[in-house]
């Protein structure tokens, strides 16, 4: 085939597409390929709207590009998952895929955080190091040395209550504070004078006397809690 042939023939059958993702105000263009027209082989068949990346199933429609989808509706989408070294959304660049907004907490079921994520334990941090979590907490857990390093919140051994933010049920409450545990005020009243009881198999009545102001003895352990299960929190950085 002679150059004007080959020329003819490209002029006929390709299409050049450049594939773009707006994301922000940042225009990335990830690749240009060559679209041929849908034929015999080539589906979907007899359809003008779609272009099929020849010897793949990269589909383009309407300026929407589908991998493995014929009718993508937005402008980039896959019907599969997606491995990637990076991802860039605006002018931020991760070396893995989000999984979290900076200053998220949540619980894991082992004993280190996943990438991304440090142990909420009050430590004191690089204020450089961890500087997307400084600009969204700033000092609120501690100031750390003043200067370089700040304090993560400090999630250990306790449970997570929403913050009152006026709703005047938890009146007072400063936001990020803690609280030891409590019980709420009550009181109990006491018996005093005598009184007549039966006990034992045998019907026995026994007088027993209670002063004023009887004390019981003590019961319980060392706290007041419900049943709970013991997780490790996360803040994301």
């Amino acid at each position: 085939m002679n150059m004007k042939k080959t020329k003819d023939f490209l002029l006929k059958n390709l299409k050049l597409i450049s594939l773009s993702i707006l994301i922000g105000s940042s225009a990335c263009v990830i690749a240009v390929f060559a679209f041929s027209s849908p034929g015999a082989n080539n589906p979907p068949n007899g359809n003008p709207t779609f272009w099929l990346l020849s010897g793949t199933n990269m589909y383009y429609s309407g300026g929407n590009v589908g991998i493995g989808i014929t009718n993508p509706g937005q402008k980039f989408e896959v019907n599969g998952n997606v491995s990637s070294t990076g991802l860039c959304l605006g002018g931020a660049c991760n070396t893995s895929w989000p999984n979290g907004d900076v200053a998220d907490i949540k619980w894991v079921a082992k004993n280190t955080c996943p990438t991304g994520w440090i142990k909420a334990n009050g430590a004191a941090v690089s204020r450089t190091t961890y500087a997307s979590l400084f600009l969204a907490i700033s000092t609120t857990y501690g100031v750390g040395d003043g200067s370089t390093t700040f304090n993560l919140p400090d999630m250990r051994g306790y449970f997570v209550r929403g913050w009152d933010d006026g709703a005047g049920v938890d009146s007072g409450r400063s936001f990020g504070t803690t609280q030891a545990d409590d019980l709420k005020s009550h009181q109990h009243t006491t018996p005093t004078g005598n009184a007549v009881y039966t006990a034992g198999n045998g019907g026995n009545q026994y007088a027993v006397y209670v002063s004023s102001g009887a004390v019981t003895g003590f019961t319980g352990g060392t706290e007041t809690r419900p049943k709970n299960i013991a997780f490790l929190g996360c803040i994301k950085y």
